[in-house]
Protein backbone atom coordinates (compact mmCIF):
# COMPACT_ATOMS: atom_id res chain seq x y z
CA UNK A 1 0.00 0.00 0.00
CA UNK A 2 1.17 3.30 -0.80
CA UNK A 3 2.02 5.87 1.78
CA UNK A 4 1.36 9.21 1.89
CA UNK A 5 4.68 11.39 2.10
CA UNK A 6 4.55 12.78 4.74
CA UNK A 7 2.65 9.50 5.96
CA UNK A 8 -0.09 12.08 7.58
CA UNK A 9 -3.83 11.00 7.59
CA UNK A 10 -5.58 13.54 4.96
CA UNK A 11 -8.51 13.95 6.63
CA UNK A 12 -7.39 14.68 9.88
CA UNK A 13 -4.31 16.93 8.96
CA UNK A 14 -6.77 19.00 7.01
CA UNK A 15 -9.73 19.19 9.59
CA UNK A 16 -6.89 20.33 11.93
CA UNK A 17 -5.79 23.12 9.62
CA UNK A 18 -8.93 24.46 8.49
CA UNK A 19 -10.43 24.39 12.44
CA UNK A 20 -7.62 26.78 13.75
CA UNK A 21 -6.25 28.95 11.25
CA UNK A 22 -7.82 32.29 10.52
CA UNK A 23 -7.75 34.11 6.99
CA UNK A 24 -4.86 35.22 6.17
CA UNK A 25 -4.46 36.94 3.06
CA UNK A 26 -1.29 34.29 2.10
CA UNK A 27 -3.23 31.11 3.05
CA UNK A 28 -2.82 28.17 0.91
CA UNK A 29 -3.62 25.03 0.37
CA UNK A 30 -0.65 22.58 -0.39
CA UNK A 31 -1.97 18.17 -2.23
CA UNK A 32 0.88 15.80 -1.73
CA UNK A 33 1.55 14.89 -5.53
CA UNK A 34 -0.04 11.53 -4.85
CA UNK A 35 -3.57 13.22 -3.76
CA UNK A 36 -3.47 11.71 -0.16
CA UNK A 37 -2.53 14.62 2.00
CA UNK A 38 -4.07 17.78 1.89
CA UNK A 39 -2.94 20.88 4.26
CA UNK A 40 -4.66 24.51 4.69
CA UNK A 41 -2.82 27.37 6.59
CA UNK A 42 -0.55 30.68 6.11
CA UNK A 43 2.26 30.47 4.31
CA UNK A 44 5.18 32.01 6.21
CA UNK A 45 8.11 31.94 3.72
CA UNK A 46 9.79 30.02 1.09
CA UNK A 47 13.17 28.94 2.48
CA UNK A 48 15.41 27.17 -0.20
CA UNK A 49 13.67 24.18 -1.49
CA UNK A 50 10.58 24.00 1.51
CA UNK A 51 7.49 25.80 1.84
CA UNK A 52 7.58 27.35 5.38
CA UNK A 53 3.42 27.11 6.66
CA UNK A 54 1.76 28.45 10.20
CA UNK A 55 0.60 25.06 11.73
CA UNK A 56 -1.36 24.15 15.24
CA UNK A 57 1.70 22.43 16.17
CA UNK A 58 4.29 25.34 15.10
CA UNK A 59 6.01 25.90 11.74
CA UNK A 60 6.34 23.35 9.60
CA UNK A 61 8.64 23.06 6.71
CA UNK A 62 7.24 20.94 3.10
CA UNK A 63 9.87 19.83 0.56
CA UNK A 64 8.11 22.16 -2.52
CA UNK A 65 8.85 19.31 -5.05
CA UNK A 66 6.83 16.86 -3.20
CA UNK A 67 3.67 18.84 -3.20
CA UNK A 68 1.53 21.02 -5.39
CA UNK A 69 0.84 24.41 -3.83
CA UNK A 70 -2.91 26.27 -4.35
CA UNK A 71 -3.73 29.91 -3.93
CA UNK A 72 -2.52 33.46 -4.95
CA UNK A 73 0.74 33.58 -2.38
CA UNK A 74 2.13 30.48 -3.90
CA UNK A 75 5.63 30.15 -5.30
CA UNK A 76 6.61 29.29 -8.82
CA UNK A 77 7.16 25.67 -8.86
CA UNK A 78 10.73 24.62 -8.88
CA UNK A 79 12.08 23.24 -12.09
CA UNK A 80 13.54 19.61 -10.41
CA UNK A 81 13.67 18.54 -6.96
CA UNK A 82 16.67 20.00 -4.90
CA UNK A 83 17.66 17.82 -2.33
CA UNK A 84 21.00 19.57 -1.28
CA UNK A 85 20.74 20.70 2.69
CA UNK A 86 19.70 24.51 3.19
CA UNK A 87 21.79 26.84 5.83
CA UNK A 88 19.37 28.63 7.81
CA UNK A 89 18.96 32.13 7.93
CA UNK A 90 20.37 33.66 10.62
CA UNK A 91 18.66 36.44 12.82
CA UNK A 92 20.38 39.32 13.95
CA UNK A 93 20.95 39.17 17.59
CA UNK A 94 20.01 42.06 19.43
CA UNK A 95 22.51 44.07 22.05
CA UNK A 96 22.57 44.38 25.54
CA UNK A 97 25.57 45.15 27.76
CA UNK A 98 25.35 40.82 27.49
CA UNK A 99 24.40 38.82 24.63
CA UNK A 100 23.27 35.43 24.38
CA UNK A 101 21.94 33.45 21.25
CA UNK A 102 21.77 29.58 21.37
CA UNK A 103 19.08 26.63 20.97
CA UNK A 104 15.37 26.96 22.08
CA UNK A 105 15.39 24.55 25.04
CA UNK A 106 18.06 27.02 26.85
CA UNK A 107 17.23 30.50 25.58
CA UNK A 108 13.12 30.08 25.53
CA UNK A 109 12.76 28.08 28.72
CA UNK A 110 15.98 27.73 31.00
CA UNK A 111 17.16 31.11 30.60
CA UNK A 112 14.29 33.50 32.06
CA UNK A 113 14.42 31.34 35.05
CA UNK A 114 17.90 31.46 35.07
CA UNK A 115 18.52 35.34 34.67
CA UNK A 116 15.68 35.56 37.79
CA UNK A 117 17.65 33.30 40.44
CA UNK A 118 20.98 34.83 39.08
CA UNK A 119 19.73 38.57 39.37
CA UNK A 120 18.04 37.90 43.40
CA UNK A 121 22.29 36.64 43.90
CA UNK A 122 23.07 40.43 43.28
CA UNK A 123 22.02 42.91 46.22
CA UNK A 124 18.68 44.25 46.19
CA UNK A 125 18.64 43.60 42.16
CA UNK A 126 15.49 43.31 39.69
CA UNK A 127 14.56 41.74 36.33
CA UNK A 128 12.42 43.08 33.60
CA UNK A 129 12.04 40.78 30.18
CA UNK A 130 10.65 42.42 26.94
CA UNK A 131 10.70 41.04 23.49
CA UNK A 132 9.48 38.23 21.14
CA UNK A 133 10.76 35.06 20.17
CA UNK A 134 10.74 37.10 16.55
CA UNK A 135 13.00 39.71 17.61
CA UNK A 136 14.68 38.25 20.61
CA UNK A 137 14.14 39.06 24.21
CA UNK A 138 15.90 41.68 26.30
CA UNK A 139 16.27 41.29 29.82
CA UNK A 140 17.04 44.78 32.07
CA UNK A 141 18.87 43.76 35.77
CA UNK A 142 18.14 47.15 38.10
CA UNK A 143 19.76 46.90 41.72
CA UNK A 144 18.73 49.36 44.16
CA UNK A 145 21.11 52.45 43.14
CA UNK A 146 19.14 52.55 40.02
CA UNK A 147 22.50 51.39 37.57
CA UNK A 148 20.95 48.99 34.93
CA UNK A 149 22.69 46.29 33.33
CA UNK A 150 20.89 44.79 29.72
CA UNK A 151 21.20 41.12 28.33
CA UNK A 152 19.67 40.70 24.90
CA UNK A 153 18.77 37.09 23.73
CA UNK A 154 17.81 35.14 21.07
CA UNK A 155 16.73 31.75 20.08
CA UNK A 156 18.13 30.32 16.37
CA UNK A 157 19.53 26.76 17.53
CA UNK A 158 22.57 25.17 18.41
CA UNK A 159 23.90 26.07 14.78
CA UNK A 160 23.32 29.55 15.05
CA UNK A 161 24.25 30.26 18.31
CA UNK A 162 28.09 29.41 17.81
CA UNK A 163 28.01 31.27 15.12
CA UNK A 164 27.28 34.42 16.52
CA UNK A 165 29.28 33.49 19.18
CA UNK A 166 32.53 32.79 16.65
CA UNK A 167 31.61 36.31 14.76
CA UNK A 168 31.45 38.53 17.63
CA UNK A 169 27.74 39.07 17.44
CA UNK A 170 27.27 37.01 20.92
CA UNK A 171 28.99 36.56 23.90
CA UNK A 172 27.80 33.50 25.35
CA UNK A 173 26.12 30.31 23.37
CA UNK A 174 24.05 28.44 25.27
CA UNK A 175 23.51 25.16 22.96
CA UNK A 176 22.83 21.81 23.29
CA UNK A 177 25.16 19.89 21.37
CA UNK A 178 28.75 20.19 21.72
CA UNK A 179 31.37 22.42 19.34
CA UNK A 180 32.50 20.76 16.43
CA UNK A 181 36.31 20.72 15.93
CA UNK A 182 36.09 22.98 13.04
CA UNK A 183 33.78 25.22 14.90
CA UNK A 184 35.80 25.54 17.74
CA UNK A 185 39.29 26.10 15.76
CA UNK A 186 37.49 28.89 14.44
CA UNK A 187 36.98 30.55 17.53
CA UNK A 188 40.07 29.99 18.86
CA UNK A 189 43.42 28.73 16.99
CA UNK A 190 43.98 24.94 18.50
CA UNK A 191 40.03 24.07 18.45
CA UNK A 192 38.43 21.87 21.30
CA UNK A 193 41.62 20.97 23.08
CA UNK A 194 42.44 25.19 23.72
CA UNK A 195 38.47 25.80 24.26
CA UNK A 196 38.33 23.71 26.69
CA UNK A 197 41.85 25.14 28.31
CA UNK A 198 40.74 28.52 28.55
CA UNK A 199 38.09 27.92 30.08
CA UNK A 200 35.37 28.59 27.15
CA UNK A 201 33.23 25.76 27.55
CA UNK A 202 31.34 24.33 30.51
CA UNK A 203 28.44 21.89 31.21
CA UNK A 204 25.43 23.58 32.45
CA UNK A 205 22.81 20.49 33.10
CA UNK A 206 22.03 17.08 31.75
CA UNK A 207 19.38 16.26 29.01
CA UNK A 208 18.36 13.63 26.80
CA UNK A 209 16.78 12.44 23.40
CA UNK A 210 13.88 11.35 24.25
CA UNK A 211 11.65 9.04 21.45
CA UNK A 212 7.92 10.14 22.08
CA UNK A 213 4.35 9.11 20.42
CA UNK A 214 1.43 9.01 20.92
CA UNK A 215 -0.66 6.14 22.86
CA UNK A 216 -2.41 4.47 19.55
CA UNK A 217 0.66 2.78 18.54
CA UNK A 218 0.52 0.29 21.41
CA UNK A 219 4.09 -0.21 21.71
CA UNK A 220 6.61 1.02 24.55
CA UNK A 221 9.74 0.60 23.59
CA UNK A 222 11.81 0.83 20.75
CA UNK A 223 15.52 -0.57 19.17
CA UNK A 224 18.01 2.37 17.93
CA UNK A 225 18.71 0.88 14.71
CA UNK A 226 14.66 0.66 14.21
CA UNK A 227 14.47 4.37 15.03
CA UNK A 228 16.93 5.09 12.36
CA UNK A 229 15.39 3.12 10.20
CA UNK A 230 11.85 4.64 10.91
CA UNK A 231 13.67 8.54 9.85
CA UNK A 232 15.44 7.71 7.65
CA UNK A 233 11.75 6.14 6.01
CA UNK A 234 13.00 2.52 5.41
CA UNK A 235 10.19 2.11 8.17
CA UNK A 236 6.82 3.28 7.70
CA UNK A 237 3.95 1.25 8.93
CA UNK A 238 3.70 0.48 13.09
CA UNK A 239 3.00 -2.98 12.29
CA UNK A 240 6.73 -3.51 11.35
CA UNK A 241 7.76 -2.78 14.29
CA UNK A 242 4.56 -4.98 16.48
CA UNK A 243 2.38 -2.06 16.60
CA UNK A 244 -1.31 -1.70 15.32
CA UNK A 245 -1.58 -1.28 10.96
CA UNK A 246 -0.77 2.77 10.57
CA UNK A 247 1.01 4.28 9.05
CA UNK A 248 3.89 6.21 10.76
CA UNK A 249 3.84 10.21 10.50
CA UNK A 250 7.68 11.16 11.26
CA UNK A 251 8.31 14.84 13.01
CA UNK A 252 11.69 16.49 13.62
CA UNK A 253 14.06 19.26 14.35
CA UNK A 254 14.19 22.13 11.41
CA UNK A 255 18.25 22.03 9.84
CA UNK A 256 20.29 24.22 12.71
CA UNK A 257 18.84 23.20 15.39
CA UNK A 258 20.61 20.94 18.06
CA UNK A 259 18.25 18.42 18.69
CA UNK A 260 18.45 17.70 14.84
CA UNK A 261 22.41 17.69 15.12
CA UNK A 262 21.89 15.01 17.92
CA UNK A 263 19.86 13.00 16.01
CA UNK A 264 21.79 12.52 13.47
CA UNK A 265 25.07 11.87 15.67
CA UNK A 266 23.40 9.87 17.73
CA UNK A 267 21.26 7.72 15.50
CA UNK A 268 21.09 8.34 12.15
CA UNK A 269 25.27 8.19 11.88
CA UNK A 270 25.44 4.73 13.74
CA UNK A 271 23.38 3.03 11.30
CA UNK A 272 24.75 4.58 8.31
CA UNK A 273 21.24 6.25 7.38
CA UNK A 274 20.23 9.82 6.72
CA UNK A 275 16.96 11.66 7.92
CA UNK A 276 14.27 11.03 4.71
CA UNK A 277 12.82 13.98 3.10
CA UNK A 278 9.20 12.80 4.24
CA UNK A 279 10.31 13.40 7.48
CA UNK A 280 8.35 17.33 8.88
CA UNK A 281 10.77 19.84 9.61
CA UNK A 282 9.16 21.83 13.16
CA UNK A 283 10.66 24.79 14.50
CA UNK A 284 10.90 23.65 18.54
CA UNK A 285 11.06 20.73 20.72
CA UNK A 286 8.30 21.46 22.31
CA UNK A 287 6.43 21.44 18.95
CA UNK A 288 7.19 18.42 18.58
CA UNK A 289 5.60 16.68 21.40
CA UNK A 290 2.21 18.73 20.32
CA UNK A 291 2.64 17.53 17.09
CA UNK A 292 2.51 13.70 18.09
CA UNK A 293 -0.05 14.61 20.71
CA UNK A 294 -2.32 16.03 17.55
CA UNK A 295 -1.72 13.53 14.90
CA UNK A 296 -2.55 9.55 15.87
CA UNK A 297 0.09 7.05 14.87
CA UNK A 298 3.31 9.94 14.99
CA UNK A 299 6.58 9.71 16.34
CA UNK A 300 9.10 12.40 16.64
CA UNK A 301 12.41 12.92 19.09
CA UNK A 302 12.55 15.75 21.21
CA UNK A 303 14.26 17.03 24.76
CA UNK A 304 14.00 15.23 28.15
CA UNK A 305 12.54 18.86 29.01
CA UNK A 306 9.42 18.91 25.92
CA UNK A 307 7.70 15.99 26.34
CA UNK A 308 4.28 17.82 27.39
CA UNK A 309 2.53 14.53 27.86
CA UNK A 310 3.72 12.70 24.92
CA UNK A 311 4.33 8.74 25.47
CA UNK A 312 8.33 8.95 25.68
CA UNK A 313 9.11 4.79 24.95
CA UNK A 314 11.98 3.41 26.56
CA UNK A 315 15.39 2.25 24.41
CA UNK A 316 15.63 -2.04 23.79
CA UNK A 317 18.91 -3.22 23.40
CA UNK A 318 19.76 -6.22 21.25
CA UNK A 319 20.89 -8.18 24.50
CA UNK A 320 17.60 -7.50 26.21
CA UNK A 321 18.50 -4.61 27.89
CA UNK A 322 16.57 -1.50 28.61
CA UNK A 323 17.06 2.39 29.32
CA UNK A 324 14.27 4.16 30.25
CA UNK A 325 14.54 7.94 29.95
CA UNK A 326 14.68 8.67 33.69
CA UNK A 327 16.66 11.53 35.40
CA UNK A 328 19.38 9.22 37.14
CA UNK A 329 19.96 7.36 34.02
CA UNK A 330 20.71 10.47 32.13
CA UNK A 331 22.81 12.41 35.46
CA UNK A 332 25.07 9.15 35.52
CA UNK A 333 24.95 8.71 31.65
CA UNK A 334 22.86 4.92 31.73
CA UNK A 335 20.23 6.22 29.17
CA UNK A 336 22.48 5.98 25.66
CA UNK A 337 20.70 9.04 24.11
CA UNK A 338 21.91 11.27 27.08
CA UNK A 339 23.50 14.75 26.28
CA UNK A 340 24.66 17.67 27.72
CA UNK A 341 23.31 21.60 27.58
CA UNK A 342 26.55 23.18 26.96
CA UNK A 343 27.36 27.45 27.40
CA UNK A 344 30.32 28.37 25.12
CA UNK A 345 32.20 32.13 25.79
CA UNK A 346 34.26 34.63 23.86
CA UNK A 347 37.82 34.42 24.73
CA UNK A 348 37.14 37.81 25.88
CA UNK A 349 34.22 37.65 28.04
CA UNK A 350 34.97 34.29 29.84
CA UNK A 351 36.82 35.92 32.58
CA UNK A 352 35.71 39.22 33.68
CA UNK A 353 32.13 41.32 33.13
CA UNK A 354 28.78 39.81 33.40
CA UNK A 355 29.19 36.90 30.87
CA UNK A 356 31.66 35.81 33.22
CA UNK A 357 30.04 36.15 36.63
CA UNK A 358 26.61 34.73 34.85
CA UNK A 359 29.22 31.56 33.84
CA UNK A 360 30.26 31.13 37.23
CA UNK A 361 27.01 31.33 39.20
CA UNK A 362 25.74 28.39 36.65
CA UNK A 363 28.66 26.31 37.62
CA UNK A 364 28.64 26.99 41.28
CA UNK A 365 26.87 24.79 43.90
CA UNK A 366 24.05 27.56 44.13
CA UNK A 367 23.27 27.64 40.40
CA UNK A 368 23.33 23.86 40.49
CA UNK A 369 21.03 23.77 43.64
CA UNK A 370 19.20 26.43 41.38
CA UNK A 371 19.02 24.33 37.95
CA UNK A 372 17.55 21.56 40.09
CA UNK A 373 14.70 23.25 41.74
CA UNK A 374 13.64 24.76 38.21
CA UNK A 375 13.26 20.72 37.20
CA UNK A 376 16.80 20.47 35.38
CA UNK A 377 19.44 17.58 35.60
CA UNK A 378 22.44 19.43 36.76
CA UNK A 379 25.34 18.33 38.39
CA UNK A 380 24.12 18.51 42.00
CA UNK A 381 25.05 15.43 43.55
CA UNK A 382 22.12 12.99 44.10
CA UNK A 383 20.99 9.46 45.65
CA UNK A 384 19.65 6.48 44.73
CA UNK A 385 17.43 4.34 46.48
CA UNK A 386 18.94 1.24 47.13
CA UNK A 387 16.45 -1.19 46.23
CA UNK A 388 17.18 0.07 42.45
CA UNK A 389 20.89 -0.67 42.91
CA UNK A 390 19.62 -4.21 44.54
CA UNK A 391 17.98 -5.69 41.53
CA UNK A 392 21.15 -4.48 39.48
CA UNK A 393 23.32 -6.79 41.63
CA UNK A 394 20.61 -9.18 41.44
CA UNK A 395 21.09 -9.03 37.75
CA UNK A 396 24.53 -9.67 37.61
CA UNK A 397 24.61 -13.06 40.12
CA UNK A 398 21.59 -14.36 37.51
CA UNK A 399 24.03 -14.57 34.92
CA UNK A 400 27.33 -16.58 36.11
CA UNK A 401 30.47 -15.12 34.72
CA UNK A 402 33.62 -17.13 34.15
CA UNK A 403 35.03 -19.13 36.49
CA UNK A 404 37.60 -16.95 37.17
CA UNK A 405 35.43 -14.24 37.94
CA UNK A 406 32.73 -15.99 40.47
CA UNK A 407 35.09 -14.54 43.43
CA UNK A 408 35.27 -11.01 42.45
CA UNK A 409 31.21 -11.30 41.51
CA UNK A 410 30.91 -12.45 45.26
CA UNK A 411 33.19 -9.77 46.42
CA UNK A 412 31.51 -7.10 44.39
CA UNK A 413 27.90 -8.41 45.75
CA UNK A 414 28.89 -8.22 49.86
CA UNK A 415 30.74 -4.56 49.28
CA UNK A 416 27.67 -3.27 47.57
CA UNK A 417 24.69 -4.60 49.08
CA UNK A 418 24.41 -2.02 51.46
CA UNK A 419 25.88 0.35 49.99
CA UNK A 420 23.84 3.86 48.07
CA UNK A 421 24.67 5.01 44.62
CA UNK A 422 25.63 8.23 44.19
CA UNK A 423 25.15 10.58 40.52
CA UNK A 424 28.88 11.45 39.77
CA UNK A 425 29.87 9.21 37.37
CA UNK A 426 33.32 9.31 35.70
CA UNK A 427 33.75 8.86 32.20
CA UNK A 428 36.83 10.80 31.44
CA UNK A 429 37.27 8.63 27.92
CA UNK A 430 33.91 9.35 26.96
CA UNK A 431 33.40 11.27 23.70
CA UNK A 432 30.61 12.96 25.27
CA UNK A 433 31.48 15.34 27.26
CA UNK A 434 33.50 12.81 29.57
CA UNK A 435 36.40 15.19 30.45
CA UNK A 436 34.95 18.35 30.52
CA UNK A 437 32.35 16.38 33.45
CA UNK A 438 34.56 14.28 34.84
CA UNK A 439 36.80 18.08 35.91
CA UNK A 440 33.71 19.21 37.33
CA UNK A 441 32.00 16.50 39.39
CA UNK A 442 35.65 15.71 40.90
CA UNK A 443 35.43 19.41 42.41
CA UNK A 444 31.54 19.08 43.19
CA UNK A 445 32.25 16.31 45.07
CA UNK A 446 35.80 17.40 46.79
CA UNK A 447 33.77 20.66 48.05
CA UNK A 448 31.26 17.84 49.18
CA UNK A 449 33.91 16.11 51.19
CA UNK A 450 35.29 19.22 52.44
CA UNK A 451 32.05 20.24 53.78
CA UNK A 452 31.46 17.65 55.64
CA UNK A 453 28.57 16.10 54.10
CA UNK A 454 30.08 12.86 53.94
CA UNK A 455 31.98 12.48 57.41
CA UNK A 456 31.34 9.01 58.92
CA UNK A 457 31.37 7.25 55.32
CA UNK A 458 33.25 5.41 53.08
CA UNK A 459 33.24 6.13 49.63
CA UNK A 460 33.57 3.64 47.11
CA UNK A 461 35.22 4.30 43.85
CA UNK A 462 33.66 1.63 41.38
CA UNK A 463 35.43 0.73 38.40
CA UNK A 464 34.28 -1.38 35.70
CA UNK A 465 35.14 -2.07 31.76
CA UNK A 466 33.03 -3.00 28.32
CA UNK A 467 33.72 -6.52 28.55
CA UNK A 468 35.34 -10.03 29.65
CA UNK A 469 38.83 -9.71 28.94
CA UNK A 470 40.70 -12.44 27.06
CA UNK A 471 41.73 -12.89 30.62
CA UNK A 472 39.59 -11.68 32.86
CA UNK A 473 41.86 -10.54 35.17
CA UNK A 474 43.07 -8.02 33.27
CA UNK A 475 39.87 -6.33 32.81
CA UNK A 476 39.99 -6.08 36.91
CA UNK A 477 43.20 -4.83 36.58
CA UNK A 478 42.37 -1.92 34.45
CA UNK A 479 39.24 -1.45 36.24
CA UNK A 480 40.95 -0.92 39.45
CA UNK A 481 43.52 1.48 37.28
CA UNK A 482 40.71 3.79 36.73
CA UNK A 483 39.10 3.59 39.74
CA UNK A 484 42.65 4.55 41.74
CA UNK A 485 42.70 7.09 38.31
CA UNK A 486 39.74 8.76 39.62
CA UNK A 487 40.29 8.64 43.58
CA UNK A 488 43.65 10.99 42.74
CA UNK A 489 42.09 13.61 40.47
CA UNK A 490 39.10 13.99 43.29
CA UNK A 491 41.66 14.39 46.11
CA UNK A 492 43.25 17.11 43.66
CA UNK A 493 40.32 18.75 42.39
CA UNK A 494 39.51 20.96 45.01
CA UNK A 495 39.89 21.97 48.87
CA UNK A 496 41.60 19.83 51.50
CA UNK A 497 39.81 17.27 52.88
CA UNK A 498 42.40 15.29 54.25
CA UNK A 499 40.89 16.23 58.33
CA UNK A 500 37.01 15.36 57.51
CA UNK A 501 36.15 11.32 58.75
CA UNK A 502 35.81 9.78 55.62
CA UNK A 503 37.55 6.92 53.95
CA UNK A 504 38.28 7.04 50.03
CA UNK A 505 38.74 4.20 48.47
CA UNK A 506 39.25 2.22 44.66
CA UNK A 507 37.32 -0.99 44.19
CA UNK A 508 37.47 -2.77 40.66
CA UNK A 509 35.34 -5.12 38.78
CA UNK A 510 35.57 -5.27 35.14
CA UNK A 511 33.05 -6.44 32.79
CA UNK A 512 30.71 -7.62 35.92
CA UNK A 513 27.70 -5.41 35.53
CA UNK A 514 27.49 -3.83 31.81
CA UNK A 515 24.45 -1.56 31.67
CA UNK A 516 24.28 -1.37 27.92
CA UNK A 517 25.32 -4.56 25.46
CA UNK A 518 29.58 -5.50 25.67
CA UNK A 519 30.82 -4.84 22.16
CA UNK A 520 28.58 -1.93 20.80
CA UNK A 521 29.81 1.40 20.14
CA UNK A 522 27.67 2.67 22.88
CA UNK A 523 28.34 -0.22 24.97
CA UNK A 524 32.13 0.77 24.91
CA UNK A 525 30.96 4.33 25.69
CA UNK A 526 28.50 3.43 29.03
CA UNK A 527 30.17 0.43 30.47
CA UNK A 528 33.49 1.41 31.02
CA UNK A 529 32.71 3.86 34.04
CA UNK A 530 34.06 4.78 37.76
CA UNK A 531 30.90 4.87 39.95
CA UNK A 532 30.85 6.55 43.05
CA UNK A 533 29.27 4.12 46.57
CA UNK A 534 28.63 5.54 50.16
CA UNK A 535 28.11 3.43 53.06
CA UNK A 536 29.34 4.58 56.77
CA UNK A 537 32.33 3.42 57.80
CA UNK A 538 31.99 0.88 60.51
CA UNK A 539 30.76 -1.23 57.28
CA UNK A 540 34.07 -1.19 55.73
CA UNK A 541 35.93 -2.79 59.26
Amino acid sequence: MKSSPPAITAGLLALLWTAFQPAFADNVRLQSLDGLMSVEGELISVDGDELVVATVVGTVRFPQAKVECFGAACPPPPEAEDTAPQDEPQADVPRGDVAISGSDILIERMLPDVLDHFSRTRAGSSLSRGGDDQAGWRYTMTNEAGAVISLAAISGGARQGIEDLISGRADIALVSRPMTETEAGRLLDGGLTAVRAAGLESVLATDGLVIVTDSSVGISSIRLGDIARVFAGKITNWEALGGPNLPITVFARESGSGTRDALNAAIMQPYDEDISQRVIGVDSDRGIADAVLAFPGSIGVTSFYATAGARALELEEPCGLFAAPEPFAMQTGRYPLTRHLYAYTRPDAATDGLAAELIRYLQSQEGQEALSEMGYIGHRITREGLENQRVRLAEAVATPPQEALLEPLREMVETLIAAERISPTFRPYSENGGDVLAKADARRLAEEIAAGRFDGRELLFVGFTDEFAAAPEDGLVRAQADALAVVAQVRGAGPDFEGRNVALRAVGYGGLSPLACSGTPIGKDINRRVEVWSRPLAESQ
